[in-house]
């Protein structure tokens, strides 16, 4: 990206919330900007945000922006950060999308993860995202109940919040909701409307139902088996985002 379309491209940023966002960050990352957020709003920012990433960019993470009309009409991404958020390398999320993280929760994105929008994720433990993760709309990614509950017959409460695992090239269509304690393995498909709460073994599936189950086998993306091929280095660069 030249330098008169980074300039172009970021008059649509929200300055005063990508700056607090960077502000998060070492000097030497800050200065580069590689976080941009679209039209945001920022409930909390106590926590820490980190990119854990030798290269960084200028805008190489990418919050908030419309990619789809699916989305809604207006750019747009609300943050809470109590906890952390760490960032393995380039990615976006679209227009509409939330991103909750308690006190004692920490979410990681892999690398070149691309989210279409209206996506809601909420950690109190620990959510893990591979490289190359794909989302359709309008998907929750939850590793706690938010609420507790009590068994009434002995008073023992029960476990609300369990870790969350998504392997690389994973991806989940729309109005796909995955709860806590689940675990997909590499190259799974989570068909849409589909709920996901277990922890799976098996590689290369697509799941569907609720509760979603295995209904294929030895099936995967093709765009994951030519970015292992050829694998690409910026998925913002990659999509001319």
């Amino acid at each position: 990206m030249n330098v008169l379309k980074i300039i172009i491209t970021f008059t649509k940023v929200d300055i005063i919330n990508t700056l607090k966002v960077n502000r998060k960050l070492p000097l030497k990352q800050f200065v580069k900007f590689p976080i941009w957020i679209y039209r945001g709003h920022v409930d909390c920012l106590k926590g820490f945000v980190k990119i854990d990433n030798d290269r960084i960019t200028t805008g190489m993470i990418r919050l908030g922006l419309k990619t789809s009309g699916m989305c809604g009409a207006h750019n747009g991404i609300n943050l809470d950060i109590k906890g952390g958020v760490i960032f393995k390398g380039p990615g976006y999320m679209g227009n509409n999308s939330v991103i909750e993280c308690g006190a004692n929760g920490v979410i990681t994105f892999g690398k070149n993860f691309g989210i279409t929008g209206l996506f809601r994720i909420a950690s109190r433990r620990r959510i893990t995202i591979g490289d190359n993760f794909s989302s359709s709309w309008n998907v929750g990614v939850y590793d706690t109940d938010f609420h507790n509950m009590v068994k009434t017959d002995t008073n023992q409460t029960l476990e609300g919040n369990k870790k969350v695992e998504i392997g690389d090239d994973c991806w989940l269509c729309q109005n796909v909701t995955v709860l806590k304690g689940t675990v997909l393995p590499r190259r799974t498909t989570v068909s849409c409307m589909s709920l996901v709460n277990k922890d799976f073994k098996e590689e290369n599936t697509i799941l569907a139902g609720l509760p979603a189950k295995i209904v294929k086998r030895n099936t995967t993306r093709e765009e994951f088996i030519n970015f292992e091929k050829q694998p690409i280095d910026n998925i913002i660069k990659y999509l001319c985002l």
